[in-house]
């Protein structure tokens, strides 16, 4: 961290694992920090390699998560990504130096990449977490790649009274909760209704919300924005569609190509994660 001040109410500091340049749109001064995750040393690169070659630090959403004062390192159900934490320690730790608390989900069994549906939790990943408010929404897969109900229970218990936690069932398909939904302001919500297997969120149910298709929410991660301020995104260039109906809702819109990442199932959202957060009304 460069400065020392006291970042703004809405997300002032960031982690990114991919930069990034609006091309539309005139965006507001950035006041806040940007981060990015350490290099992983070839000794944290070549663990469990036997499970799975991969090793990537794109997605920095999910290995840690912020509600309130607290920060908590995740755990991430594809062996792969168990190793992403090794990155962000440094930036926990600050955030620590800082007044922040700091927590750290039991990391479940590792099992090959062929076998991660039956492996024991608890998983709790940053991608299926989203606030509003005082109501955390917590994706809960059908495909066994992600969070499982040992992570929420986990979650449940150590957020305690403050928070209402809300168990979130998402189509075979989905991976994570994000995938589908963007909270673009109060009151306003990009969603993908066919991922929501009991129907859309009491806590979104009254709001206005932009439909896409489970499709183009998979496939392009079209409703993974990242939301910047409420009511201004940062938005694939490709979702044209999308592009013009936020525009309808007095959305500002900034868009970047970001087709050489999504392939690797996450978009913009996936690729930030607020490490400053007002605190919940």
């Amino acid at each position: 961290m460069a400065a020392r001040r006291r970042p703004p109410a809405h997300p002032a500091a960031t982690v990114t694992g991919s930069s990034w340049r609006a091309r539309r749109g005139t965006p507001r001064p950035w006041r806040g920090l940007v981060h990015r995750p350490t290099e992983l040393t070839e000794a944290e690169q070549n663990l469990f390699v036997e499970l799975s070659p991969v090793s990537l630090q794109i997605f920095v959403r999910d290995p840690m998560i912020v509600i309130g004062d607290t920060v908590i390192e995740a755990s991430l159900r594809l062996p792969h990504r168990f190793k992403e934490r090794f990155g962000l320690r440094h930036l926990m730790a600050d955030m620590v130096r800082r007044g922040a608390r700091r927590s750290v989900v039991p990391p479940g069994s590792p099992l090959p990449l062929q076998q991660v549906a039956r492996a024991q939790g608890p998983y709790l990943e940053g991608g299926d977490v989203m606030l509003f408010g005082r109501d955390v929404l917590v994706g809960a897969g059908q495909g066994g790649f992600a969070t499982d109900d040992a992570g929420i229970d986990w979650l449940r218990r150590e957020l305690g009274d403050g928070y209402r936690v809300h168990r979130t069932p998402l189509h075979p398909r989905v991976l994570h909760l994000n995938d589908g939904l963007a909270a673009v302001r109060e009151g306003l919500a990009i969603a993908a209704r066919a991922q929501f297997v009991d129907g859309l969120p009491s806590v979104i149910a009254d709001w206005d919300i932009i439909d896409v298709g489970l499709d183009e929410a998979l496939d392009q991660l079209v409703a993974n924005v990242l939301v910047l301020a409420p009511g201004e995104v940062i938005l694939d260039s490709r979702a044209l569609g999308l592009s013009e109906h936020l525009t309808r809702h007095d959305v500002t819109v900034h868009t970047l190509d970001f087709d050489a990442v999504t392939p690797f199932a996450g978009g913009f959202r996936c690729s930030h994660h607020p490490v400053h957060r007002a605190p919940a009304e």
